[in-house]
């Protein structure tokens, strides 16, 4: 008892303790790090709601300027300045200067030491520079307004300018330019240069303007009154001066750099542009009183401009024309902007605004014409176009990658041009014209060439277009990178027939009577139409072949849906129709969503409506968020699934795919026509006469921004503009080649505001540039070391510690050269040291040297001679004979050295001796013929390659000692006048005269001398050769017989045909260059060349990849692999390294296709491969998705109804860090995973306990096989009999019928016609209950398909709770007589009205145009059929016809009725189906 007290005690004070150990929040079962990951995921995911809100309410966004704040001043401003280092604004009044930050708020107030009314920031040196309008004083400033020094000019100053490029202050003022420069680290201002020729006092400049340019020819404009003159600022010259350049005094300077264009604005008003030539190019006229000031619009080739008139407007260089215009409340005395910054400020007297700029569109191309229509051609095959139809009949091809104007058709004004389309494969274009006539123009030249023209002679007016469209059928892009390519190349290879194209393109019309009509291409005759539309017209058309569809809307108010046959006479058929109450305008399609633009002007009703045409609904929004004027353009963007809609009330509004209000997007202007021209949703907008180009990222709310960044989208290819052919230029009258030449792209585009130098500019910029930072860093660095002294802080330098081991080898090496023998020089006996210190001294005999052969010019310094001493005296140098040649440099030739300190004899004898390898002496040669002689045995010599028996052994001779004289002196010696300087002409003359000695010839070796000499002493032998031992003769051996004539060697061995296979294709090349019999690794196997294709997979580029994946899998069809555990483990491996590919990238998409197809054929279905395939479903595309999906239901899935994918897309994965996706998404499966497969295990414990018990009942249902669930002997049936377990579950059953006893060994007695409720009950009987080991056997597809049993489960108790609530709610009411019929539980047949090919009853009566149409014989021996293709085909294909519902899209009203249903049947008028099979009357025999 006491035991169990403490043990339940330690219990309590250990959860005591673990719950101290909690964090805030931390949950019961969950770790600090689990707790703190949660808290993480939270906070982001709170952090993109909190965004996603935001965006939700700032819907608006507007182009344009927008005021954001102002500034109120109690004192009169004088000027103001932004500095962008800072970002903050300097407020200059009579007081002093005031601060305030980028959004206005109150920073500082400063009064500077000396009174200044204008101020302007040098940010590379970080100084202001400040002076009173007439002053002489020009003051610089530290960043904190501490006057640092003052210069006073000899000039009065009217106004400054700073010149960042030569880092200078630019003054002017009564006839004078002057150019100040900092000095001594930016203290002091000098002034560089001052320009004043041919200037005088009444030249009075009041304005400035810089050209922005680094380069030396950098001008400077200056106004005086009416005129400007030009300075070059480098010479300080006078380059030009023009005068009456208007009316009135200039008030305001311009100098807009990309350009070229100097902008001049007066006191009248008016603005005006010239070139550099001094051309007027532009007068804009808007301004009612004086231009105060002028300022570069940050984007595109736009201007700004303030007046008193208390207006701001923006001016275009390219349209010529006013683009904005804001108003104030105060007239404008200043304004300021900065180049790629949204933020602009002006100012009046007492107040300072600062402005927003939101840019949102620019002008991109110009057409000439207004824009009614904008189409974008999709083509696989093509490049992406935009196609402009004009109001100008003409139609213009745009590249949407620059804007360029590509070619363009020109057609009459008078006929105008209704539609047109282009085919850009065929490179074809169809314009529909006015009058009724279609021409077709081809798109080769510039402009089109006409190539055929259909007239509407003789055709009724009802016959003519009033819209076409283009049905583009395109399979082969689809089916490249598909398996049914190889399919089909396998089935055509052993024929040699080759497949059609199986692309099918439609043109399509719709007629003004009513019909819809499919046209040949060729002679534009009517292949087929039919009636859509009645009297009433066919309004419009939209194409959506992904889904085989034509949609067709008429003046009669209704939108139509067809079936398209493209290869079938009968080429449309309908689907569906519905009635509108409203006019459909503009409609557009996205997959399987409509869009309409419905408008009716007399009850001002503008709205936009999406239907969904599979599940028949339809989405509509609030009447506020609906356009107020005329929808002029509808269009959609697929991959981000937004529809666009603009509007003649200035406004573009953006929807998405449920039609909720996305985005408004306020224009300054009426958009006229718009589309979507690429994947990440960039508008081309029709504004005026030109089309604009609007970014994705200027209005996009930023959780589709966040989308996008996990997105690969293609890059926009440009198309280079054709050339005008001049033969067709010839025949178009003036003003056609008038409206040609008009449409161009956007003439004034530039990527920078600066001029970009040339090479050498640039180079001598920066050389110079490195040349003054060289000299100031050592003056830098001069001052900071003076300054050191002057504090005492320079001290003395230490030498730096050596590094450890300098010492010991120090030591070693004064060893070496010290006590090393053979370097040693020994001391003689006798003292010969010489007081000359340049004699040289006697030589003493050296110990052995070793015997090299001689190497080098010059030869040993001992036989160097020593020459006689000389005599220092008048004669001896009377006798001196010329001095050799010296170089000027101070070296001496070679040549004349070997002269100098050899003799001629000397040099003759050394080049005649040669070197010889060491040799037997005379004691040891007499030895050897002594024993020769003796006879006792014949010794053998082994000489070496290189020695030679027959040279003269080398015996060292003795050296004497001999006394020499003294040595004269070293340049006595050399007879060499040092005070006489050679010239370089004596020197070539004495070079010239010398003649190097001749080479003596080589003389022949003499032969060796053998004589028997006493024996020499020991210090003279010289160390001999290896002697070998004595060899005693050996009797002859007969020679052996002949060898026999030698086999020929054996064949190589071929390489197999596995490896052969693949030879020519690119990896194979790359990686085996040089495959043959010699340089291929053995073994020859394929489980060794697998193996190397799995090295190369983990290596290899994903471009190489994907074909050796699929290399991998031929091997296994051709052989089932061994190694497929390795092919697996290296197929997992490779896709989860690192993050894993990405279905955005092509070449890693078809690696993921390749890979998973790999592992499906491997036969390895476990937890890694169904994890895998859930994440590429999760993140994958369209393809990648349907491959899973198929793979998924090939290896077991029992998934009709789609609850696994659907559990899988109700996932959040668009919250998951992009950077650590495919680990989270990995993570994610795993968990649901591992939550059902406990789930699983759990419920098959409790049947197996359960039939141990005998309390389990159920049902067993017959299999396709004739085999039931319980063949099994074990209970369970095994992989290979079925991809799944049977779950028996207690009490109940999927069909609902009675439970029934299971019993083994019993058989099904029941008919195979019988159905499984019909069928009688068995009972199987066990011999022993199931082990446990089917639990732990279980299969990770198992557990799908368990959780798939228990979704089903769920929908039927729904279904069975709602049907158990209609039938309580049910009431026995027999006043009414007649009832409601009850509901069909089947698909419903087609009403009566609109019967299709499918009725049972009179085939032929359906349509007029029935065709007998049969179909060939099947081939029951399955032999191949010849030429229509058909090999090895299905016997059977089933294609179901769609449902036609006549109310496809109810209202609330409908569905109101739908849920009270009347009682009586009188009451609602409901639809009669019509069933054929049930409508017939039987042939009943009739009584007599």
């Amino acid at each position: 008892m006491e035991e169990n007290q403490t043990f339940s005690r330690s219990n309590l004070v250990a959860k005591i303790l673990k719950d101290r150990e909690k964090r805030p929040g931390q949950r019961d079962n969950e770790s600090t790090a689990q707790f703190l990951w949660r808290k993480l995921r939270e906070s982001i995911r709170n952090t993109i709601r909190e965004i996603t809100k935001s965006d939700a309410r700032d819907v608006e966004v507007t182009h344009g300027v927008h005021h954001l704040r102002k500034i109120n001043h109690v004192n009169k401003i004088q000027h103001v300045l932004f500095n962008p280092q800072t970002q903050e604004y300097l407020t200059v009044d009579c007081n002093g200067i005031n601060i305030f930050h980028a959004d206005g708020r109150e920073k500082d107030y400063l009064v500077p030491e000396e009174h200044v009314d204008h101020l302007i920031y040098a940010k590379e040196v970080k100084r202001y520079i400040g002076w009173e309008t007439g002053g002489l004083h020009v003051r610089n400033f530290a960043t904190d307004f501490e006057l640092i020094s003052e210069a006073k000019s000899p000039f009065k100053i009217f106004c400054g300018l700073y010149n960042q490029w030569q880092t200078e202050f630019i003054a002017v003022g009564e006839g004078h330019v002057t150019c100040w420069n900092f000095r001594y680290g930016a203290k002091y201002l000098i002034y560089r240069k001052i320009a004043k020729q041919d200037l005088t006092v009444k030249d009075k400049f009041t304005l400035l303007a810089l050209e922005d340019t680094a380069s030396r020819t950098q001008r400077c404009f200056a106004v005086c009154h009416t005129g400007v003159a030009v300075f070059n600022l480098f010479d300080g010259i006078l380059l030009s001066y023009k005068k009456d350049l208007h009316v009135r005094a200039i008030s305001s300077l311009l100098f807009f750099n990309p350009l070229k264009y100097l902008i001049t604005a007066a006191r009248d008003g008016s603005i005006k542009v010239w070139n550099e030539d001094w051309h007027l190019q532009l007068v804009f006229v808007g301004h009612s009183t004086v231009v105060t000031a002028l300022a570069v619009y940050p984007y595109s080739p736009n201007i700004m401009s303030a007046s008193e008139d208390c207006t701001l407007r923006v001016w275009s260089l390219e349209t010529c024309d006013e683009v904005d215009l804001i108003e104030s409340d105060n007239p404008i005395v200043g304004l300021g902007s900065i180049l790629k910054n949204d933020s602009l400020y002006s100012y009046s007297e007492q107040r300072v605004d600062l402005w927003k700029l939101k840019h949102l569109h620019t002008l991109y191309t110009t057409i000439g014409s207004k824009v009614d229509h904008i189409n974008v051609t999709v083509s696989a095959e093509a490049l992406t176009k935009v196609i402009c139809i004009c109001r100008d009949a003409t139609v213009r091809i745009v590249t949407p990658g620059s804007g360029d104007v590509i070619t363009s058709f020109i057609a009459s004004k008078q006929d105008g041009i209704t539609d047109a389309v282009y085919a850009a494969n065929e490179g074809t274009m169809f314009v529909n014209l006015g009058n009724g006539a279609i021409v077709k123009a081809g798109t080769s030249t510039n402009p089109c060439t006409i190539q055929e023209v259909w007239n509407p002679h003789g055709k009724k007016k009802g016959e003519f277009l009033n819209c076409i469209s283009l049905y583009e059928y395109s399979v082969e892009s689809k089916m490249r990178d598909d398996a049914w390519k190889g399919i089909m190349k396998t089935l055509t290879a052993g024929t040699g027939n080759q497949l059609n194209s199986v692309d099918q393109s439609l043109l399509i019309g719709g007629r003004k009577d009513g019909y819809i009509a499919v046209l040949d291409w060729k002679t534009m005759k009517v292949k087929f139409k039919i009636d859509a539309h009645g009297s009433g017209g066919v309004l419009g058309l939209v194409s959506n072949p992904e889904n085989n569809q034509l949609i067709s809307a008429g003046l009669d108010n209704v939108i139509k849906v067809w079936r398209v046959f493209p290869f079938a006479e009968e080429a449309l058929a309908p689907l569906m129709s519905f009635y509108c109450a409203h006019l459909p305008h503009h409609m557009t399609v996205m997959k399987s969503t409509l869009c309409v633009a419905f408008q009716d002007n007399s009850s001002a009703t503008y709205s936009v409506v999406h239907y969904n045409l599979n599940n028949k609904s339809r989405y509509d929004h609030s009447p506020d968020d609906d356009h107020i004027d005329m929808i002029t353009g509808i269009s959609c963007c697929p991959r981000m699934r937004l529809f666009a809609s603009s509007s003649l009330d200035s406004t573009i509004r953006i929807w998405d795919q449920r039609n909720r209000l996305v985005r408004i997007v306020q224009l300054n202007s009426e958009p006229l026509s718009l589309n979507f021209f690429s994947e990440q949703a960039d508008l081309m907008i029709g504004i005026g006469k030109h089309m604009h180009r609007m970014d994705h990222s200027a209005f996009l709310p930023r959780n589709y921004l966040f989308k996008m960044v996990s997105m690969r989208f293609p890059t926009m290819a440009t198309e280079p503009v054709i050339p005008y052919d001049e033969d067709i230029l010839e025949t178009l009258d003036p003003v056609d080649k008038k409206r040609l030449k008009s449409a161009h792209s956007s003439l004034f585009r530039f990527e920078s505001f600066v001029d970009i130098l040339t090479a050498e500019e640039s180079e001598g910029i920066v050389k110079e540039r490195e040349e003054k930072q060289k000299a100031y860093s050592v003056l830098a660095a001069r001052d900071i070391e003076l300054k050191k002294i002057r504090d005492g802080e320079l001290g003395s330098k230490k030498k730096p510690a050596p590094p450890p081991g300098t010492k010991e080898k120090a030591f070693h090496r004064y060893w070496q050269i010290i006590h090393n023998e053979k370097n040693a020089e020994k001391v003689p006996e006798e003292d010969n040291f010489s007081p000359n210190p340049v004699k040289k001294r006697q030589q003493t005999e050296t110990t052995w040297d070793a015997e090299f052969e001689q190497s080098g010019f010059f030869p040993h310094h001992s036989t160097c001679k020593a020459p006689p001493e000389s005599n220092d005296g008048p004669e001896s140098a009377s006798k001196r004979e010329t001095p050799f040649p010296i170089h000027p440099m101070g070296f001496i030739p070679n040549s004349v050295l070997v002269r100098l300190l050899w003799p001629k004899e000397l040099t003759q004898k050394v080049a005649e001796e040669r070197y010889r390898p060491p040799a037997l002496n005379k004691e040891q040669l007499a030895e050897i013929e002594s024993k020769k002689r003796s006879g006792s045995a014949e010794r053998v010599f082994v000489w070496d390659e290189e020695d030679e028996p027959t040279k003269e052994p080398v015996v060292s001779p003795e050296v004497k000692e001999v006394e020499q004289p003294p040595c004269p002196s070293f340049f006595d010696q050399f007879d060499i006048d040092i005070t006489k300087s050679t010239t370089p002409k004596e020197i070539e003359d004495d070079l010239s005269d010398y003649t190097p000695p001749p080479t003596p010839p080589a003389a022949a070796p003499p032969q060796p001398v053998v004589e028997i000499m006493p024996p020499p002493k020991p210090r003279e032998i010289k160390p001999m050769k290896k002697i070998e031992k004595f060899v005693p003769p050996k009797p002859k051996t007969p020679s052996p017989p002949p060898l026999p004539t030698p086999s020929p060697p054996r064949p190589p061995t071929p390489l197999p045909d596995f490896f052969t296979q693949f030879k020519g294709s690119d990896w194979f090349e790359k990686y085996f260059p040089d495959a043959n019999v010699n340089s291929f690794p053995k073994p020859w196997t394929i489980v060794n060349f697998v193996t190397m294709l799995l090295k190369l997979v983990k290596i290899a580029d994903f471009g190489m990849k994907s074909p050796i994946t699929e290399v991998i899998a031929v091997l296994n069809q051709q052989e089932q692999l061994s190694n497929s555990r390795a092919v697996y483990e290296t197929m997992i491996s490779t896709l989860n390294k690192d993050n894993g590919p990405s279905c955005s990238d092509e070449e890693q998409k078809m690696f993921i296709v390749s890979a998973l197809k790999l592992l499906c054929a491997m036969g390895i279905y476990e937890q890694d491969f169904i994890i895998e395939a859930m994440v590429q479903f999760l993140d994958g595309d369209r393809q990648v998705r349907e491959l899973v999906h198929d793979m998924l239901i090939l290896i077991g899935l029992q998934d009709t109804h789609n609850y696994f994918f659907r559990e899988l897309d109700s996932w959040d994965v668009w919250n998951l860090d992009d950077d650590n996706r495919k680990k989270e998404l990995t993570v994610m499966c795993k968990m649901w995973v591992g939550k059902w497969t406990t789930l699983f295990k759990n419920h098959l414990k409790k049947t197996l306990d359960n039939l141990k018990k005998g309390k389990v009942s159920g049902k067993i249902q017959r299999r396709p096989g004739g085999r039931t669930s319980g063949d099994n002997s074990s209970g369970w049936p095994t992989p290979t009999t079925s991809p799944t377990k049977s779950i028996l579950k207690k009490g109940q059953k999927m069909d609902g019928s009675s439970p029934q006893s299971v019993g083994s060994g019993a058989k099904d007695d029941s008919s195979p016609n019988e159905s499984p409720d019909e069928s009688k009950p068995i009972t199987v009987t066990f011999d022993m209950a199931p082990d446990g080991s089917a639990i732990d056997n279980i299969e990770p597809i198992e557990v799908i398909n368990y959780f798939v049993e228990m979704e089903i489960e769920k929908q039927l108790e729904q279904l069975r709770q709602q049907q158990l609530a209609q039938a309580a709610q049910k009431t026995d009411d027999h006043k009414n007589t007649v009832l409601v019929l009850p509901k069909i539980r089947s698909k419903p047949s087609l009403v009566r009205l609109g019967e299709t090919h499918t009725s049972k009853c009179r085939a032929k009566r359906e349509t007029a145009l029935t065709v007998d149409l049969r179909l060939p014989p099947i081939n029951q021996n399955m032999r191949k059929l010849q030429p229509d293709g058909l090999y090895n085909f299905t016997n059977r294909i089933d294609l179901p016809m769609k449902t036609l519902y006549m109310n496809p899209f109810p209202s609330p009203i409908d569905i109101y009725d739908e849920m009270h249903q009347p009682i009586l049947l009188m009451l609602k008028t409901s639809q009669k189906y019509f069933v054929p099979s049930q409508s017939l009357v039987s042939n009943e025999p009739t009584k007599q």
